[in-house]
């Protein structure tokens, strides 16, 4: 009996034992753990305390109305620069022209300044007239030039000018023909490619004559329409100036002009209007002679006649009246 229940205590003790040292072990391994978590707290909490004073150091030096200053340890961050927008090329086609009418004070000279303003503008003299009178000496000249330095080129010839009377300039928008015609020539093509094949398919003479009658028609529609983007191209790569440009050089005639004739001069011009009308008057008779001649012949033809008849006519007859 003794022996039965010695048994049991003992098992009982070395359990007991058994546990307590499972505890220690247990407490012995998470002993160090809790040390570095204890010691990596302490870092993050000393860390956060030096950045707070850091922070509270900047706010007490930032200069009065909110301005900031970097911090010396850390280098200033430059803003990105603001992206331009994308420079949207639309080929513009612009037909400008101009019109200046200007006086200068030495035809000759400026004449040939405008020559050379012409070439130096990468520009040519399309068209000139000239007139000269007692009174003054004129030009009329068309230039051609760059659109890029038509602006230039206009500057550039009134400031050689003594005076600058008329100044005019205007400009044209025809991108949106341009587009169209090269949408109608580009059609126009496409549809000639597939007349060429029904031609290639025709399989009588009518047919052929019907498909290439098409096709002609199509094909002076392209010619059109590439003419026009040419000459569009063109007008808008050169811009036209019409320059009019002149020297007075007897003023005194102009004045005699402006005058208020005086009575005596009216009277004189009178005379001279009624005499002008006297021989215009005998100048339009004299124009008139073959009308003159058919009806002096005709005249005398009847007069003629009747005298044949009253030497016919018996004694006591009535003679006919003419």
């Amino acid at each position: 009996m003794k022996t039965f229940l010695i048994v049991p205590a003992l098992a009982l003790v070395l359990a007991a034992s058994c546990q307590n040292h499972s505890a220690e072990n247990s407490a012995m391994s998470i002993a160090p753990q809790m040390a570095k978590d204890e010691k990596a707290e302490d870092v993050s909490l000393q860390h956060l305390a030096d950045t707070t004073a850091a922070a509270n150091a900047t706010v007490a030096d930032a200069p009065p109305g909110g301005e900031q200053q970097p911090s010396p340890q850390q280098p200033q961050k430059q803003a990105a620069p603001a992206s331009a927008p994308p420079r949207v090329d639309w080929n513009k086609k612009i037909i400008k022209n101009a019109s200046l009418e200007l006086e200068v004070k030495d035809f000759g000279v400026f004449n040939n300044q405008v020559n050379t303003i012409a070439v130096k503008y990468g520009g040519y003299i399309a068209e000139e007239h000239l007139e000269s009178t007692d009174y003054k000496k004129q030009s009329r000249i068309t230039i051609r030039v760059p659109v890029d330095m038509f602006d230039a080129a206009v500057v550039d010839l009134g400031s050689n000018a003594q005076k600058v009377l008329a100044k005019n300039i205007t400009s044209k928008d025809v991108t949106g023909e341009v587009v169209d015609t090269r949408s109608r020539l580009e059609s126009g093509k496409m549809a000639r490619l597939r007349y060429l094949e029904l031609l290639k398919q025709a399989k009588n003479m009518e047919e052929v004559f019907l498909v290439q009658k098409e096709i002609d028609n199509i094909q002076a529609d392209i010619e059109a329409a590439a003419g026009r983007v040419n000459y569009l191209n063109h007008s808008a790569a050169y811009s036209t100036i019409e320059l009019t440009c002149f020297q007075i050089l007897n003023p005194d005639l102009q004045r005699d002009k402006e005058r208020e004739p005086s009575f005596g001069d009216r009277v004189f011009d009178a005379l001279g209007a009624g005499f002008k009308w006297v021989g215009d008057l005998v100048v339009v008779l004299l124009t008139l002679w073959p009308l003159w001649i058919i009806v002096g012949a005709t005249l005398y033809g009847v007069k003629r006649y009747v005298r044949r008849q009253r030497i016919k006519m018996p004694a006591g007859a009535e003679v006919p009246k003419v």
